[in-house]
C-alpha cells in the first residue's frame, strides 16, 4: 500500500515546495491547496487542487492543466501520477 510521505519530511517538504513553485509559474493558475503525496518505493503520486479565474474557458483550463502536469513531470521525474483538480477562483473580482 502507498504510504503517506510524511515519514520523510525532507523529501515531502521538497516535493511540496517544488509543486507549489511549478503551480505559481503557470500563468493564470493560483492557490495550490489540498496537496496529497503518496510514495510507493521510488514511485511518487501527487494530487492537489488549484484555482483559475471563473471566466477561464474550459479548453484553456484543460491546456493549463496539461501544461502544469508536463512541467511537474519534467521537474520531478519520480512522479508517476499527478492528479490536478482545477476549481474556479470565486474570490477574485472579475
Amino acid at each position: 500500500h502507498p504510504e503517506p510521505a510524511e515519514d520523510d519530511p525532507d523529501s515531502a517538504e521538497t516535493l511540496r515546495q517544488t509543486i507549489a513553485q511549478v503551480v505559481e509559474e503557470e500563468p493564470g493558475v493560483c492557490d495550490m491547496h489540498g496537496l496529497t503525496i503518496l510514495r510507493s518505493g521510488e514511485r511518487i503520486s501527487a494530487s492537489f487542487h488549484c484555482r483559475m479565474h471563473p471566466d477561464t474557458p474550459i479548453t484553456l483550463a484543460h491546456e493549463r492543466t496539461n501544461a502544469l502536469e508536463a512541467a511537474l513531470r519534467t521537474r520531478l521525474p519520480q512522479l508517476v501520477r499527478v492528479t490536478i483538480h482545477m476549481e474556479p477562483d470565486e474570490s477574485r473580482p472579475s
